[in-house]
């Protein structure tokens, strides 16, 4: 559904997408870096199977550190909240 597996066939894949994924995620990049990186996690966050994969990959504690980054535009904090809330939805 996401194009993101648990099954080892797929994993190197999603771990190098995933790794990218992170590395963008970071205080330095630019407010539309962010946002389209954080949009992204939000809806893929939609589907259960998607957020599993994205829980256990811990990619959270990365969203979160963005809360202290003191440059971010209002869109950037609207796909930060909405990360944060589709990845905390049970």
């Amino acid at each position: 559904i996401c194009g993101l597996s648990e099954n080892d066939e797929h994993s190197n894949a999603n771990n190098q997408n995933l790794k990218k994924l992170y590395d963008d995620l970071n205080l330095e990049n630019s407010n539309d870096v962010l946002e389209k990186c954080l949009k992204l996690i939000a809806e893929l966050a939609k589907e259960e199977q998607c957020r599993n994969i994205l829980v256990q990959t811990n990619i959270f504690e990365s969203v979160k550190k963005l809360l202290i980054r003191e440059d971010n535009t209002d869109i950037v904090r609207t796909q930060l909240f909405r990360a944060i809330g589709n990845l905390c939805y049970y």
